[in-house]
């Protein structure tokens, strides 16, 4: 394993640069920080990681990757397609047939109207955090049925979700068995 090259990092214009997001993709983290510090971070660190570097507006993001790519992508107000909530006033998720990990972000995405491209629990929040001011329901189903291997990461979906209600206090939600 090698060390990523910082320079290819460090030549990118970052607006912002001391209030940004840190998200590391494999290990499920996400730091608020600044530049410098990722920079630094990453000089430091044997890189095998792919992570993703942004900041509040999501008008850009920065993708460094464990092949030694670093790609800055922005954004403009038309690509992005904000999610449409339902008119109804309730949303049922159910995951009793979710066989693989990955289905479970189908159901949230046709559930909740979410973008196609929803795979992170980091990004469900993103998706959901101006999600609706109309009161909402979310009754979630079938958790009980999905694999035990997976207890851990449906723990990051329930963490998300007190966060969004937290947050958006019109948006509830329950648990059914």
């Amino acid at each position: 394993m090698e060390r990523f090259n910082t320079e290819k990092l460090r030549n990118q214009d970052v607006p912002n640069s001391d209030n940004l997001l840190f998200f590391l993709e494999r290990q499920d983290e996400m730091y608020r920080t600044t530049f410098k510090d990722i920079c630094e971070f990453v000089d430091e660190t044997l890189w095998s990681y792919d992570a993703y570097i942004f900041d509040d507006n999501f008008e850009w993001v920065i993708v460094v990757t464990h092949e030694d790519i670093c790609l800055k992508l922005e954004l403009e107000e038309d690509d992005l397609i904000p999610p449409k909530p339902p008119k109804t006033g309730k949303v049922n998720l159910d995951f009793s047939k979710c066989r693989y990990y990955m289905q479970v972000f189908e159901v949230l995405r046709e559930g909740l109207n979410l973008p196609d491209f929803l795979e992170s629990w980091p990004g469900l929040f993103v998706c959901m955090r101006d999600y609706t001011k109309e009161d909402l329901k979310v009754e979630v189903f079938g958790l009980a049925k999905l694999p035990r291997s997976w207890d851990e990461d449906m723990e990051g979906m329930r963490r998300v979700f007190d966060k969004i209600n937290k947050d958006l206090p019109n948006i509830t939600f329950v648990y059914y068995n």
